[in-house]
């Protein structure tokens, strides 16, 4: 309906594509939208959103409007975070993203960017890696009694380095 009612012969406002694409096409379609919108219905597709704001054009950034519910929420605040079961409120969104002004895209853009720059997969590894180093540390100090105990005292560590990771965020 909506294409119907607004498309020009040489635009179309929205494009549904259901099939695999190369990666490079798809970063190129990540660039050329206005709006990226990922409404996962619980927490997922949190590399779909990071790609859009890493493909976006620094001088002219489409906007994000992103699900309150994944995980990239937390750390992509500038986004346009909706709650996926509001349809009026997605549409809202929506409607904000089409007419936000430049310099807001912009400033948006860069704060997300300036974010997926400083807390990359290295990062990440970085403070996993340290917790699970902590954990095998007290293991081998004997500090745990038994192989068990080392193994969930691990997988806490790195639940907890997950969390304090989130917690960190601005």
């Amino acid at each position: 309906h909506i294409n119907v009612a607004h498309a020009d012969p040489d635009w179309t406002p929205l494009r549904y594509v259901n099939r695999n694409i190369p990666h490079a096409m798809l970063a190129g379609y990540y660039r050329m939208a206005r709006s990226g919108l990922v409404t996962p219905l619980h927490d997922g597709m949190n590399l779909v959103a990071k790609e859009y704001v890493a493909a976006q054009d620094p001088e002219d950034p489409g906007v994000l409007i992103l699900s309150l519910l994944a995980g990239a929420a937390l750390e992509m605040k500038e986004a346009l975070l909706v709650n996926p079961h509001d349809l009026d409120g997605v549409a809202d969104a929506i409607a904000a993203a089409a007419n936000m002004p430049l310099a807001e895209r912009k400033e948006r853009w860069h704060a997300m960017m300036a974010r997926l720059l400083e807390h990359d997969i290295h990062a990440w590894r970085r403070g996993y890696l340290s917790a699970l180093q902590g954990a095998w540390s007290c293991c081998a100090r004997g500090h745990l009694p038994g192989p068990e105990a080392c193994v969930n005292q691990v997988q806490l560590r790195g639940s907890a380095a997950i969390a304090r990771a989130a917690a960190a965020l601005p």
